[in-house]
């Protein structure tokens, strides 16, 4: 859900920001300040389902997503919009966080690592995909066909794992205090190095992405649509480097 939700609404920034009277800046919040959501989800789901289990944990997360969804989805102002994306991003991350979580408990070290593999394979090719799908339900229906997709896809993601997923976590593992664990990673300079590696490069990228609709459809004049299928060239580049 995390991914999906952030980038399928990407091509339908520009139609949202006239439909709301909003400004460029104003609708580009819609990501920035999902960015953030996401950025705080991924430091609670994580401690939060230790304690709690996977299966609730993720449960609640869905549901706070597929109600935020059908919020944006209706949503009559700007404020409202922006205000269910940031709840939007905060039950989408649990997905996120929660599906590597329930990966590692049910796997052996030999087999968990081609396992998180295909999981990040399946993430990875949403970019790509969920652009294309954005643009062209902007183009032909409007811009809150975008966030109706995202209400039913939480949905029925909700219900298959209701009815499908069993508890992963065990009951016996060793529990140590967030804090602490945040503290000893703050005092890893691997970690930090990674960090902040990633971070540069997620911030430019997603800086392209929320400004590039805006350039594509006011300045070079493209059709939605056409606006959605030009990040499949961009996710493509972003694969082939991976191999390189």
């Amino acid at each position: 859900c995390g991914t999906l939700e952030m980038h399928v609404i990407i091509p339908a920034l520009p139609a949202t920001a006239r439909a709301q009277g909003m400004s460029i800046g104003t609708a580009q919040l819609t990501i920035t300040l999902y960015l953030i959501g996401l950025a705080i989800g991924q430091l609670l789901y994580g401690p939060v389902s230790d304690r709690f289990g996977r299966r609730p944990v993720l449960l609640v997360g869905l549901s706070l997503f597929t109600a935020a969804s059908v919020i944006t989805a209706l949503a009559p102002t700007a404020t409202i919009l922006i205000t269910a994306r940031i709840l939007q991003s905060i039950g989408g991350c649990a997905g996120l966080v929660l599906g590597r979580a329930a990966v590692r408990d049910g796997a052996t070290a030999d087999k968990a690592a081609g396992q998180l593999a295909l999981l990040t394979l399946v993430m990875a090719m949403v970019p790509a995909i969920a652009p294309a799908i954005g643009g062209f339900l902007t183009a032909y229906i409007n811009w809150r066909a975008s966030y109706v997709l995202l209400a039913v896809f939480g949905g029925l993601t909700l219900v298959a794992c209701g009815l499908l997923m069993p508890e992963t976590a065990s009951p016996h593992a060793t529990r140590r205090p967030m804090v602490t664990s945040y503290a000893r990673l703050l005092r890893s300079p691997r970690f930090l190095g990674y960090a902040v590696g990633g971070a540069c490069s997620t911030t430019s990228f997603y800086g392209f992405m929320s400004a590039s609709p805006f350039i594509f459809e006011g300045l070079l004049h493209q059709p939605t649509q056409r606006v959605g299928l030009y990040y499949l060239l961009l996710m493509g580049g972003v694969a082939a480097g991976s191999f390189s």
